[in-house]
């Protein structure tokens, strides 16, 4: 199942981190929007518990967009 830009949002609000993700951008860091290092954590930590893709954190690191998100994800499923 491709993962996009709907399912990282779903993500972010499931993690807690914002309940009104409609004003997100995909191209610019979600570090610049309001979500945390933290934060980043348990969107990802969502996500790798939905679609069974484990995120090293070598590779955590530089996912710091919408769009770099659903690329990854969708890269490993």
């Amino acid at each position: 199942m491709a993962i996009g830009r709907d399912e990282v949002l779903s993500a972010i609000r499931d993690s807690g981190e914002l309940d009104d993700v409609s004003a997100l951008r995909d191209d610019v860091r979600l570090t610049e929007q309001g979500i945390d290092s933290l934060g980043m954590f348990n969107v990802l930590l969502v996500l790798s518990e939905r679609h069974g893709i484990t995120v090293p954190d070598k590779d955590a690191e530089k996912l710091q967009t919408i769009a770099q998100i659903a690329a990854y994800f969708n890269d490993r499923s």
